[in-house]
């Protein structure tokens, strides 16, 4: 059987039985790891490892694999910034996910041109933002009003595999400061202005290793999608590139197309006709305007002080991207898996990791870690607390008397965002090269002057911790 049936039949099933789907995803994902949690830190603070504090969950960061851009796209010359210096700290939280419509911004309507970021089902959240930031960057190049887009939840949460689960783009990200640097249209309103259709969708089914059919039938998906959240019809499947010559000419072909779509805008990378000494200084600018949403910003200097009774801290990220493909049955990017073989490995790995952390934050006089982790990742917490004074998660910050973030805790998608804000501003970072959650706390980290180290930079580190971690 192959991939592309396998994901059929997947996808079949699941719209079949989406209710059953939803409640016991939400069981098994975030009701039973609650409890075994709760348990383990009772286990631990028996063991006398009072500065254990264990995490919930963060949003899951299962994003397809990819190496682009692990080490950062740029070397920054930045000016020293902190988020939130003058930020109110009267949070306002969300309470449905139906925002009002971002308003478009006012030009001659026969100079509109349209930029649609096509980005639906595939990979996680953050893999999904790295998307919309190379579009972001193409739509200032080419002077096109950008469309903002829903953002949707990963398929581990419930409601991950409906459309009622995404959330909207000003509950992700602050609307106000990136009308600084482009025009922004809500995809009802672009619906209007385009006769509800896209004239042209930029495609590359190249990119990757993936087949073409795989390709067509997640096009086809997000096509049905557009038509039922907006009733924006997608160009059929017969616009989809069967050479990368096509995809090359297509980027001359729609210079000026109205209604535009961009596809995995990370399919483009190398081929936008950004000139090398432009991108650059365009992706700067895109990193300094496309900031969290403020109720984003305020939890996370709320609870920032608490970490470490506002000494400095270091952030980390564990991402056991094995462990995380034997728990939930995913696909392997690198060939066949043996979880039981795996898993020891990937204990032994945790355990040198920690030695690793244990070390830098010594030769850095920091007491303090601020550890976020996925499913499948648990093992991390429990051997970095033997080792480290201070292990401070998620789980801890909701337990403090901050109503705001108690109320928000329950959704993973606004914790892990809090957990982007926090690792962003720490004074020390260490995060996982290959996870797209990493990447994007290092885009902003970057543009503000700091530092990220990588785990496999650490001394001790193995080798190939990359092909486990």
């Amino acid at each position: 059987m192959n991939m592309i049936t396998v994901r059929k039949i997947t996808y079949a099933l699941g719209l079949a039985s989406v209710v059953m789907t939803v409640v016991c995803v939400y069981y098994v994902v975030y009701t039973l790891p609650r409890q075994s949690l709760r348990a383990l830190t009772i286990h631990l603070a028996e063991s006398n490892h009072a500065g254990l504090y264990l995490l919930e969950h963060t949003d899951w960061n299962l994003e397809s694999t990819s190496d682009y851009d692990e080490d950062g796209l740029y070397d920054s010359d930045p000016e020293n910034s902190k988020d939130g210096d003058n930020m109110e700290t009267n949070v306002s939280v969300p309470t449905t996910t139906a925002p009002p419509a971002i308003k478009t911004t006012s030009q001659p309507e026969d100079q509109e041109r349209f930029l649609f970021p096509v980005q639906m089902w595939e990979g996680g959240p953050n893999w999904n933002y790295k998307n919309y930031r190379i579009a972001i960057e193409y739509g200032i190049y080419t002077s096109r009003t950008l469309v903002t887009i829903p953002f949707h939840i990963h398929h581990t949460q419930p409601e991950g595999w409906v459309t009622a689960g995404w959330r909207n783009f000003n509950y992700t990200y602050d609307v106000t400061k990136l009308k600084d640097v482009t025009q922004l249209i809500s995809p009802e309103d672009l619906s209007r202005k385009c006769d509800g259709k896209l004239d042209f969708v930029l495609q590359n089914p190249f990119a990757t290793k993936r087949d073409v059919k795989e390709f067509i039938f997640d096009f086809n998906r997000t096509a049905n999608s557009f038509k039922e959240l907006w009733n924006i019809d997608l160009p059929d499947v017969a616009s989809v590139p069967r050479s990368i010559e096509d995809v090359k000419n297509s980027l001359d072909l729609v210079k000026n197309v109205k209604c535009l779509g961009i596809y995995r805008a990370m399919d483009f990378v190398d081929l936008l006709d950004v000139p090398n000494n432009q991108q650059v200084a365009l992706l700067q600018l895109v990193d300094k305007h496309l900031q969290r949403a403020p109720f984003i910003r305020a939890l996370a200097q709320r609870v920032t002080p608490y970490i470490c009774d506002g000494k400095p801290f270091m952030t980390l990220q564990w991402r056991n991207k094995t462990g995380e493909m034997c728990s939930f049955g995913m696909w392997v990017p690198w060939g066949d898996l043996d979880c039981s073989t795996h898993y020891k490995e990937l204990r032994q790995v945790a355990r040198t990791v920690a030695e690793s952390v244990r070390n830098y934050m010594q030769q850095n006089k920091l007491m303090c870690v601020f550890l976020t982790f996925p499913p499948g990742s648990e093992e991390i917490a429990e051997i970095l607390a033997s080792r480290i004074p201070r292990v401070v998660t998620s789980f801890t910050l909701s337990e403090l008397n901050i109503p705001e973030f108690k109320n928000i805790f329950s959704d993973n998608y606004y914790v892990s965002l809090i957990e982007q804000e926090i690792a962003v501003n720490a004074d020390h970072f260490v995060g996982c090269g290959r996870s797209s959650w990493t990447q994007v706390v290092t885009y902003e980290r970057t543009i503000n002057g700091k530092k990220t180290v990588y785990l496999r930079e650490l001394d001790g580190i193995p080798k190939d911790i990359r092909n486990l971690v």
